[in-house]
């Protein structure tokens, strides 16, 4: 079992993929290729952790059927409204879980403390425990943000007061991508 961590994905936003350039001509050639990468690096016994923008549509079901996974925990975007208002995980015959608009994830460590991870749709300058090296997952973005540190300058490793960095997939070819190497950097 592996932790994989993404966002804004928009399935069927044909807007999107002007707003953002992304290379593809349609929604439906975006959407396939979207469930491509996702099922090259999900598998079936994984967790996900999708931080909003799943899709702008009134139904999450299409989607969900079509990507691998045993539990999808969901913070909600901006986008996700329309779905979330007939969500019922129980129809979908998997496990998605509706987490808070902002989600503390404690993982063990080596150390006295465990690792903490933020996560939230959207980027934030401070959050719990970043001036302890809590690490903060957000997207909305779209990587327009450059992924850096909490405070007005960046520190060495060591030293930093906390690490943000943009999960979604614009930023990481179109894939999800595994928390274990996120948790080691820095």
């Amino acid at each position: 079992m592996s932790i994989f961590v993404t966002a804004d994905h928009h399935f069927g936003h044909a807007n999107i993929i002007k707003f953002c350039n992304r290379p593809f001509a349609h929604a439906d050639e975006m959407d396939l290729a979207l469930i491509d990468n996702w099922n090259a690096v999900v598998g079936p016994d994984d967790i996900v952790y999708h931080l909003g923008d799943f899709t702008l549509n009134d139904s999450l079901s299409a989607w969900i059927h079509a990507l691998q996974f045993k539990t999808m925990h969901i913070v909600p975007g901006g986008h996700d409204h329309r779905w979330l208002r007939n969500f019922c995980p129980q129809a979908l015959g998997y496990r998605v879980e509706i987490l808070p608009p902002l989600f503390n994830l404690e993982l063990p460590s080596d150390g006295k403390y465990p690792h903490i991870v933020v996560m939230c749709h959207y980027p934030m300058l401070s959050w719990d425990r970043s001036h302890y090296g809590a690490l903060h997952l957000h997207g909305h973005s779209h990587g327009t943000i450059p992924n850096g540190v909490s405070g007005d300058r960046q520190l060495p490793p060591g030293q930093r007061q906390g690490r943000r960095i943009d999960v979604g997939v614009d930023c990481h070819d179109f894939v999800p991508i595994s928390l274990e190497p996120l948790m080691e950097e820095g």
